[in-house]
């Protein structure tokens, strides 16, 4: 048994194996915490009951927020910490995803398909020239370089037998070939881009990336782009280059 000393009330929690079990006593009212429930420890220690991570508590925090504006303020906490957790909990379900098997890293972006061009250097290492006009923005041609990179990477370990996968991606001008920018290289194992993964979105299995037509899923497509909720391209993209070598 443990107790936590929150904005002057402390809270006694039963411990079981390091996970949450049950609260002994109410905490506050959902008005009490408004700007400071995500500053909370019991707050980190529900997220780890649910297995949450990093991803997921940018949509917790919108749960909540949206709570505070749409049902009585005078609700007890931990009543809508329970409806946020049920509204937000992941699906057990594992897509049934067909798995097609390849031998080299090329012929596994000839499959997913995008608006590059590829170079085969070895069975586990391309070079991906990605295209952009004289006039695209410097911000969205870096965002699709760093989108196929990470594609190229988890693609490569859901498809191949390869333990590690060297990448390079060179944003090319249409209109002018020899002219790129933001090129860039790397070395990835599978032990680290998976350990990225979970770390950042909780999939332990990569199936969990993809839709049964074997297109992206809404989880995968968070850390595809900045627009779609949760930790974002970039965030996870700059989490990802800390294992490249």
């Amino acid at each position: 048994m443990k107790k936590w000393k929150i904005f002057g009330v402390v809270l006694t929690v039963i411990v079981v194996g390091g996970l949450i079990v049950e609260p002994q006593e109410k905490i506050k009212t959902l008005s009490d915490y408004a700007n400071s429930y995500e500053k909370s420890e019991i707050i980190q220690k529900a997220l780890k009951v649910k297995n949450w991570n990093i991803a997921l508590m940018d949509d917790y925090e919108k749960c909540m927020n949206d709570f505070s504006r749409t049902k009585d303020p005078n609700l007890e906490f931990s009543m809508v910490l329970g409806w946020c957790n049920m509204r937000l909990e992941p699906s057990k379900e594992k897509p049934q995803l067909e798995v097609k098997r390849f031998d080299n890293v090329a012929d596994v972006m000839r499959e997913w398909g995008g608006n590059y061009d590829i170079d085969s250097v070895k069975p586990n290492e391309i070079i991906l020239y990605t295209k952009y006009f004289p006039n695209d923005f410097d911000k969205y041609i870096l965002e699709e370089a760093k989108r196929y990179f990470i594609d190229a990477v988890y693609q490569t370990f859901l498809h191949t037998d390869f333990d590690e996968v060297t990448i390079t991606v060179i944003p090319t001008n249409v209109q002018n070939p020899k002219e790129s920018k933001y090129a860039f290289k790397g070395t990835i194992s599978k032990n680290d881009a998976l350990r990225v993964l979970k770390e950042a979105v909780g999939v332990t299995d990569l199936r969990e990336l993809y839709v049964e037509s074997g297109s992206a899923s809404r989880k995968f497509n968070q850390i595809r782009y900045n627009d779609q909720g949760g930790l974002t391209l970039d965030r996870f993209f700059n989490m990802l280059v800390e294992y490249v070598k």
